[in-house]
């Protein structure tokens, strides 16, 4: 996938509040030293944390954070099929 400046800009944005990296953090740290540029692969385990860490986890403004990303391509659920 393609990734907009924007879309850069959130993926490497690490929350002020978090004085040590959580998982969310971590992960999306990972993600952005992977970019080449602005293209960005992306593994089914990827999507699968995609999907946990924005709509399982139940932490509040991730949801967002992870459509603001990744929705313009993945669509607004993020590619997740309705079970």
């Amino acid at each position: 996938m393609v990734l907009t400046d924007d879309e850069i800009s959130l993926l490497q944005r690490i929350d002020p509040a978090q004085t040590v990296p959580g998982k969310v953090e971590e992960f999306l740290s990972g993600l952005h030293g992977r970019l080449q540029g602005h293209e960005l692969a992306l593994t089914d385990d990827d999507l699968l944390q995609i999907h946990y860490f924005a709509f399982d986890m139940g932490s509040g403004g991730m949801e967002v954070r992870f459509i603001g990303i990744f929705g313009r391509t993945l669509g607004s659920t993020l590619g997740r099929v309705a079970t």
